[in-house]
């Protein structure tokens, strides 16, 4: 079968392989038990038919061995060869464990079947019928020399090896029209994941076409506020006739709005080249407190308690970078925690995950709200600038994990930002 991706294609070939390498040995093991619970009616396994099965036997692990140690596709020559040869091994060897190896009921010829299904999987209509009727008529063969050499001839001997003979050759007809019809619904297939994946690339495309004049949009209004803002207080700074207190509330409107607008040119600086990860050993604990201490002058001008709750944690990333996301989740707390209430930094290890909680102490986030929370430029704060939360997103995101709302209730606010396993310590 076809398969796009060629490591999915090297799995399907191995595992077709692994499988008939499989189905021929418990065959084998299944004849060779029932000889022997009979072996009162046929007899001892001979020396000779020993030999011949331990050849398949051989023949069949070697294979299955080969199929499982591939770390490419083979070659089509050495694919048919290694086919062939199982095939040919296989039907010879069950041919000559009945010719020689037991009396008069012929059982070992079910060991061809195996090989024929293969061959009806593998070949061609032409050559897998070939292959059947050779098997038939070696079964053929086997017989009428068996008649030969202990007459007289029995006649239902003749017709029963007909009849599998005939079963033989149906089970490569359906095998083979089976196989032809596999083969051109997965090339459909093939051909419909491709389509859908070069109409996924174009939806990408324009969504980022999209997602680029989404940007710009807020870009330009967020921009375009502060500088209309200086621009209209500076000019009525500069006509006369003005009182000195109005001109210096106008310069004071400009110095602020300008601050507004490095800050906004700062956050979107940090939020739009977040810079690879150096990460290090560090214990979570001290990178909370590092944070506390941080956010403690504006948590205490806003009358909110900062509280960091003692924890064994540690991880492997960049220190500096999650001291910043964990710093705009924190002051986004702060700002949204009414006064005498508490935000809390806390830090536990799961099973694969590193957590680092910020939770607040208030009001829960309005559903039109949390759907936008990290959106790029959205804030619901007076001089927001709306990108503290993407920003710490993107810096989770850079170091394999993520930012996420884990609990959004009236008792309080919780941002998890979580961290892969490998970034996590002993917690």
């Amino acid at each position: 079968m076809m398969h796009p991706d060629p490591v999915r294609r090297l799995e399907a070939y191995r595992a077709r392989g692994v499988t008939f390498a499989v189905l021929n040995l418990v065959v084998l093991a299944a004849v060779f038990a029932f000889h022997l619970f009979y072996v009162q009616l046929l007899g001892p396994p001979r020396v000779v038919l020993l030999g011949i099965l331990l050849a398949i036997f051989v023949t069949q692990v070697l294979l299955l061995f080969w199929h499982q140690s591939l770390e490419q596709m083979p070659d089509e020559r050495t694919d048919l060869r290694v086919t062939l040869a199982s095939i040919v091994v296989t039907i010879a060897g069950a041919f000559f464990a009945s010719l020689y190896g037991e009396g008069e009921d012929h059982h070992y010829h079910v060991v061809m079947l195996p090989s024929i299904v293969l061959a009806a999987f593998r070949y061609r209509r032409e050559v897998s019928l070939s292959i059947a009727a050779v098997s038939s008529a070696l079964m053929y063969y086997d017989v009428w020399k068996w008649s030969q050499e202990h007459p007289p001839s029995d006649v239902s001997e003749f017709f029963e090896v007909a009849t599998v003979g005939l079963l033989f050759v149906v089970v490569a007809l359906v095998v083979n029209m089976l196989a032809g019809d596999l083969r051109r619904r997965s090339a459909e297939l093939g051909a419909t994941v491709a389509e859908l994946e070069r109409t996924r690339d174009s939806l990408v495309a324009q969504e980022k076409l999209a997602a680029v004049g989404r940007l710009s949009s807020a870009i330009a209004h967020e921009i375009r506020n502060p500088v209309a803002m200086i621009h209209s207080s500076l000019a009525a700074a500069s006509r006369g006739g003005l009182e000195e207190s109005v001109r210096e509330q106008m310069f004071r409107v400009a110095t602020d709005e300008a601050g507004r607008l490095e800050r906004l040119t700062t956050d979107f600086l940090a939020y739009a080249h977040t810079r690879r990860p150096q990460p290090a050993p560090t214990s979570a604990a001290e990178t909370l407190a590092v944070v506390g201490e941080l956010t403690a002058a504006k948590a205490q001008d806003a009358g909110v308690e900062v509280r960091v709750e003692p924890t064994s944690a540690s991880g492997v990333f960049d220190p500096f970078m999650i001291h910043q996301a964990l710093l705009n989740l924190a002051l986004n707390a702060v700002a949204s925690t009414p006064r005498g209430r508490r935000v809390e930094l806390s830090a536990e290890r799961t099973a694969d995950t590193l957590l680092l909680h910020v939770r607040n102490e208030g009001r829960r986030i309005a559903p039109e709200t949390e759907a936008r929370i990290f959106e790029p430029f959205f804030t619901t704060r007076s001089g927001g600038t709306g990108l503290g939360l993407a920003i710490a997103r993107g810096i989770a995101r850079a170091h394999g994990g993520d930012v996420t709302l884990t609990s959004n209730t009236d008792d309080g606010v919780r941002f998890t930002l979580s961290l892969p396993a490998a970034a996590g310590g002993n917690g």
